[in-house]
C-alpha cells in the first residue's frame, strides 16, 4: 500500500497476518520514526511498476542469501514433539521483484538444524523491497499449524552484507527467546558482479536524499556521491544519518560493539 501512494490504512491488529509483519518491517526504516521517504522514481509520473527496463533512479542488486543453521525451532506445543523444520526466503516488492525460495526440511532437528542452502534474486527496485523470513515445521504443511518463527520483515535497502544473525518473532514480532537462523548476505551491484557491497544501504539509501526531480542518472551519480558523503558525517540533516540507531533493526551482526563504542 505505501508503495502505491496511500498514506493512510486501516489494519487489523488483532490479527498477526502477513499484511501486519510487512507493515512493521517496512517502517523498521530511518530509526522506527514511522517516517520513510520514497525514491525518486516513484515521484515521477512516467513511472511504471511493469517497465523493469526504465525504472530511472533505482539501483538494481544481485541477492544471495545463504541460509546456514537455525537454533531452538520449537513447535508452539512442545508436547507434541519435535519439529522438522524449513525456512522460506521471500522478497516483496515490485511484481517483478517478488519471489520465493524455500530450503529442504531438516528432519526431526528443531535444536539446531542445518541447510547451507544459496538462493538468488535480482531486485530491480531494492529501495522499494521487504526481505522477509519464514521458518515452518515440514510435519505440519497442510494440515494444523506450522508455523515455528518468523524473522522481523527487513527493508531491502537497509541491509548488511556478511554473516548475519537473524532472531524470530512470532505471529505479532514478539522476539521468540534464542530462536534465530544464521545467514550469509552478499549484496552486488547488477551492472557490477564483481563489487561486493559490505555496507550497501549507504548505495541502497542514497537515492532517497537525492534533490533529483530530473531523474536524469548522470545527475543521480553526482548527488549519491554527495549523499554519501553526507552519511558517512553523519550529518543532521541527513535523513539516514550513520549512527547505532539506524544499525539496530538490521540483520543482526556486530551492532551492539557498534553502538557500544559510539555511546563512549
Amino acid at each position: 500500500m505505501w508503495n502505491s501512494g496511500c498514506h493512510m490504512v486501516s489494519l487489523n491488529y488483532q490479527t498477526g497476518d502477513r499484511s501486519i509483519q510487512l507493515n512493521a518491517g517496512k517502517f523498521l526504516a530511518n530509526g522506527r520514526c514511522g517516517y520513510v521517504l520514497k525514491p525518486s522514481y516513484l515521484l515521477d509520473e512516467t513511472f511504471k511498476p511493469n517497465d523493469t527496463e526504465n525504472i530511472l533512479g533505482a539501483c538494481p542488486i544481485h541477492l544471495r542469501i545463504e541460509v546456514i543453521a537455525g537454533r531452538n525451532l520449537a513447535r508452539k506445543d512442545r508436547t507434541k514433539g519435535i519439529c522438522s523444520p524449513f525456512v522460506e526466503i521471500e522478497v516483496v516488492g515490485l511484481p517483478c521483484d517478488s519471489f520465493v525460495y524455500r530450503t529442504d526440511t531438516a528432519t526431526s532437528n528443531g535444536l539446531n538444524p542445518r541447510w547451507e542452502q544459496s538462493f538468488e534474486f535480482t531486485v530491480r527496485a531494492p529501495e522499494m523491497a521487504l526481505l522477509r523470513f519464514l521458518v515452518e515445521d515440514g510435519d505440519f504443511v497442510g494440515k494444523t499449524d506450522p508455523f515455528i518463527g518468523q524473522a522481523a520483515v527487513f527493508p531491502l535497502d537497509s541491509i548488511r552484507g556478511g554473516f548475519r544473525s537473524v532472531p524470530l518473532s512470532n505471529q505479532f514480532s514478539e522476539p521468540i527467546e534464542l530462536s534465530g537462523l544464521l545467514v550469509y548476505v552478499d549484496i552486488r551491484p547488477l551492472d557490477d558482479p564483481n563489487t561486493v557491497w559490505l555496507n550497501p544501504q549507504i548505495m541502497l539509501q542514497a537515492g532517497r536524499l537525492g534533490d533529483n526531480t530530473n531523474h536524469n542518472v548522470s545527475t543521480r551519480s553526482t548527488s549519491m556521491a554527495s549523499n554519501i558523503d553526507r552519511l558517512s558525517l553523519g550529518n543532521r540533516d541527513s535523513v539516514f544519518p550513520a549512527t547505532p540507531t539506524l544499525q539496530r533493526y538490521m540483520i543482526n551482526g556486530s551492532t551492539r560493539s557498534e553502538s557500544s563504542k559510539s555511546s563512549k
